[in-house]
């Protein structure tokens, strides 16, 4: 098996797991034109997967994604809108969906937003990045939760080198005071946080080498190589959550507070509830 690193690509990685890939059912959110999701697809797309559905907010923005790739014979690609700034958009996605899919192989979620410059709330009155990059997922995959399960699935989200900065004593006031104490960073760190806590005890959880940061500049194909490898690497035991960089396991750069399991179970109770 290869080996894999920061330089290692969308491309390499696809066709070094392409046994773990081709038949399968895979499902990638936040695809869009130029976006992490888009590469994503295009690579794993090569190594003929059975069923690759592909969500985004924008049905225009799949179909420009979905016309410019190359499906191989016998693969079945399907645009599935996906806001998940909406609970009853997410619950209209999952079971159309459901229609159409009997077993989920893999889930990589690479939708989100970043640093929104003011405070703004979701269709459900909640915090925007706190709702889109976390919840949303939330409610996506537990919806969804019996056919990942058939399938003994992975299910990826990606994180930020950001989430070191969260305080996660947002979870005891989720509207920043109505507006009043939101900070753009702050609040994206926050949500960044509870993707990983997401993944606390259950799924994969990734950080991209810093794509598009200043700090460790990656092309996107490198960027979405790491999704890619926890994805599809079955050296790695999905049976608790891991955390990957740059193709690796490590656990250097981890906030301990966001694989803490006392403040996941928080999280999650106070995300059940907002779901309900």
């Amino acid at each position: 098996m290869a080996s894999f690193g920061f330089h290692t690509t969308s491309d390499e990685a696809s066709a070094a797991l392409k046994e773990n890939i081709t038949s399968k059912t895979i499902v990638i959110t936040g695809v869009s034109p130029g976006s992490l999701g888009a590469d994503t697809a295009r690579a794993i797309l090569a190594q003929s997967p059975a069923k690759l559905i592909l969500a985004s907010q924008t049905e225009s923005k799949l179909h420009e994604v979905i016309k410019s790739l190359d499906t191989p014979a016998g693969t079945s690609v399907y645009p599935l809108v996906l806001d998940l700034a909406s609970h009853d958009a997410v619950r209209k996605a999952a079971a159309e969906l459901s229609t159409y899919v009997d077993v989920i192989d893999t889930m990589i979620c690479t939708a989100g937003v970043m640093a929104l410059p003011s405070y703004r709330k979701s269709k459900d009155g909640i915090e925007m990045q706190f709702a889109v990059n976390y919840l949303g997922h939330f409610l996506f995959i537990n919806l969804l939760v019996d056919k990942i399960l058939a399938g003994d699935a992975t299910v990826v989200t990606y994180t930020s080198e950001a989430h070191t900065r969260a305080d996660l004593g947002f979870l005891d006031d989720l509207t920043y005071d109505e507006g009043t104490t939101y900070e753009k960073w702050n609040a994206y760190s926050n949500a960044k946080a509870c993707d990983i806590l997401l993944s606390v005890g259950k799924i994969f959880e990734l950080w991209n080498g810093n794509l598009n940061s200043a700090i460790k500049v990656k092309t996107l194909a490198e960027g979405a190589a790491t999704g890619i490898i926890a994805a599809f690497d079955h050296r790695l035991s999905n049976e608790q959550g891991y955390f990957l960089a740059d193709g690796a396991l490590t656990e250097q750069g981890l906030l301990p507070a966001a694989v803490d399991p006392v403040i996941a179970a928080k999280l999650r109770g106070i995300s059940e509830k907002l779901v309900k």
